[in-house]
């Protein structure tokens, strides 16, 4: 199930990476293991890297602006962040939360974790035990990927045969909610509650849109034991601090524009890049880690889109979900919700159709070490006249961020490959087709980084 490119170990050898999110990085870390002269050379669109791992100030605070937590079960972050950079892993500080139809609360916690699953167990029976048992074997099936790329001899070509060889592809081919019902036996009135108000809040889509993987991976967050973290100094440091590590020329607010197969008099191949400030930048090799996505000319969040020359052998393209989180200084407004106090957190989940002007947020919740600071989750931006329903008067818009957050799924979702080329052009983005989250980036590059070696 592997594809081996040899690579020489002299300073000659450039690795050139599109793209400076934790995909990049873990491939640029283990490629620089691998080959300690070789030159690695990153593009990157933003003005700093990152990429769905960004951060802001307030207050003296942390604020995680993109993806902020991970789960217990992710070890190669993890080794990333405490025992290669000395960073702190910390808990994920627990919420008091509501679930919202648009016409009420069908179901609110309690600050008291054990009353909170009495009445978990009260409203939707054993569906919640159900779930977690499943969620514990998807995991073992999971962590074999770590014991699989150890070895660097090991590597797959395409993310099919990656999550084939754990035991998860056919999870790719089902719906969560078809996976839910008809092989789990939950309860439809958990599915379109619960399963969805966290679904939407992780990946901006329903049980029915989500294939069973990543619908799974979503709800690994509510099992027992899982054990939820994130870095103290903020996520993004890992990243920062692994391309420091790996000695990578960072190019930042660069974004490539074309990718060009070329070759020269003695017939090898070298890859062009053309970015904002390279007219003609020569590659032996090139790891895009940046998703490939369907341009929608007016989306925010599609900013920089990337061209490859007609004579690369696969292109993958694969539309992906908007999401805008919005930062404002307020309290929200309890009316809006017809209660008289609110929990910290409030997930949205659109059952009534007749309700959905009243549902146009994924998710608003309270942040970490703040009393006045809350981060909405949404498909659209957010109106003036929506944040003044949300919130009482004297609120405050901090900050906004579109993100296109993850692929839009479709089960069954296509397999797609890490190996554009065998000429040298690897994909790391193409593995979150089965299932997206900062751990699955960090897999695919290490993946791509065996390829290469």
């Amino acid at each position: 199930f592997s594809f081996a490119k040899a690579v020489n170990h002299s300073i000659n050898n450039r690795i050139c990476l599109i793209g400076g999110g934790i995909g990049g990085a873990s491939a640029a870390y283990y490629l620089r293991k691998s080959f300690p002269n070789i030159n690695l050379v990153l593009f990157e669109a933003e003005a700093a890297v990152g990429g769905r791992a960004s951060s802001f100030m307030y207050d003296d605070t942390i604020i995680e602006a993109g993806a902020s937590i991970l789960h217990g079960s992710n070890l190669m972050f993890k080794h990333f962040a405490v025992d290669l950079l000395n960073l702190t892993a910390i808990s994920n500080q627990k919420r008091t939360f509501a679930i919202y139809n648009g016409n009420g609360f069908v179901f609110e916690s309690s600050e008291n974790d054990v009353w909170t699953s009495i009445l978990i167990l009260v409203k939707y029976g054993i569906d919640l035990f159900k779930l977690s048992k499943s969620v514990r074997e998807l995991l073992k099936k999971f962590n074999d990927v770590y014991f699989l790329l150890h070895d660097k001899a090991n590597s797959f070509s395409d993310s099919g045969q990656l999550w084939k060889a754990v035991g998860l592809f056919d999870l790719t081919f089902l719906s969560l909610e078809s996976y839910l019902r008809d092989k789990l036996h939950i309860s439809n009135h958990f599915i379109i509650e619960l399963s969805d108000a966290i679904n939407r809040v992780n990946y901006g889509q329903s049980s029915s849109m989500l294939n069973a993987l990543a619908g799974m991976v979503s709800l690994s967050t509510t099992s027992s034991g899982s054990n939820l973290w994130k870095v103290k100094e903020g996520n993004q440091k890992v990243i920062e601090g692994l391309f420091g590590i790996s000695q990578v020329t960072q190019y930042v607010n660069d974004p490539v524009s074309i990718i060009t197969k070329s070759n020269d008099q003695d017939g090898k191949v070298h890859w062009i890049l053309q970015s904002r400030h390279q007219e003609s930048f020569s590659c032996d090799y090139v790891v895009v880690s940046t998703p490939l996505m369907t341009s929608t000319a007016d989306d925010p969040a599609m900013k920089h889109p990337l061209q490859f020359s007609s004579n690369v052998d696969r292109i993958p393209s694969n539309t992906y979900q908007s999401t805008h989180a919005t930062f404002v200084k307020g309290q929200l407004n309890p009316a809006f919700f017809n209660k008289n106090s609110l929990p910290q957190a409030i997930y949205s989940t659109q059952i009534d159709d007749n309700n959905h002007n009243k549902t146009f947020f994924t998710s608003v919740a309270l942040q970490a070490n703040t009393t006045d600071l809350y981060k909405v989750f949404s498909p659209l931006p957010l109106s003036p006249a929506q944040l003044q329903l949300l919130f009482k008067g004297d609120h405050q818009l901090i900050a906004q961020f579109p993100w296109k957050a993850y692929p839009k799924y479709s089960p069954p979702d296509e397999s797609i490959p890490f190996v554009l080329d065998a000429a040298g052009l690897f994909y790391v983005n193409g593995m979150e087709m089965g299932a997206s989250a900062l751990e699955v980036s960090a897999i695919a590059g290490k993946n791509v980084a065996n390829l290469i070696v």
